[in-house]
């Protein structure tokens, strides 16, 4: 179990350091609203959750103005990796965290199949990418998308249709990322896990004070 939890981590921390930023000279003249995301509860539906630790100088590249990394469990003994990021700086608000097929490849691992779904939630439809990675023996299954204000989308090409979207307004809303990953053997196995936690997350999230 020990070494499970240490890979988790590991990814998570690989993903952190691999965030990559386009900027394109765009700066809002309209301070968006952030979310202080160390208010999202660590006790979320049958799950508790525990913080982990990220050094101070993968906390600098991240360049989030909120950000959390935790470990949830439950009474089943599954484990969830959360990560969540959110940029609300005019510097920053334009970042583009890269897609996971990118952090994680980086990291050694391997694609072995990938899947998007649209999960419901009290916070809206979720349009989430699954990812099934393995490195030697080991397999993961992720789940991520990105919210620009109101809007959700798993994909680069959505984070460039909400930049074309607010190009030249002088406002931006904040910026949320979420990465959710579990040990799995398989994509059924942890698209019923991660798409059971969610929601949960989503909504926390969107509850979550500024």
């Amino acid at each position: 179990m020990n070494k499970r939890i240490g890979v988790l981590v590991f990814v998570l921390l690989v993903s952190y350091g691999s965030i990559g930023w386009l900027r394109s000279g765009i700066r809002s003249t309209v301070p968006p609203k952030g979310v202080d995301l160390s208010t999202v509860p660590l006790e979320i539906d049958g799950w508790s959750g525990e913080e982990t630790e990220i050094r101070d100088d993968t906390v600098q590249v991240l360049a989030a103005q909120s950000h959390i990394n935790r470990l949830y469990r439950n009474d089943m003994g599954q484990i969830i990796a959360l990560h969540l990021a959110d940029w609300a700086n005019s510097d920053t608000i334009i970042a583009a965290p890269h897609h996971p097929q990118v952090c994680y490849p980086a990291a050694g691992w391997s694609v072995v199949e990938r899947r998007a779904v649209e999960v419901e939630s009290a916070a809206g439809t979720i349009p989430m990418e699954l990812i099934l990675f393995q490195k030697d023996q080991q397999r993961v299954v992720t789940a991520h998308w990105f919210q620009v204000g109101e809007v959700a989308f798993h994909s680069h090409d959505g984070f460039q249709s909400q930049r074309h979207r607010f190009w030249g307004t002088g406002a931006w809303p904040h910026t949320t990322k979420f990465l959710l990953q579990t040990g799995a053997a398989s994509l059924d196995v942890g698209q019923e896990v991660l798409t059971g936690f969610a929601p949960s997350v989503a909504e926390a999230v969107a509850t979550a004070e500024g």
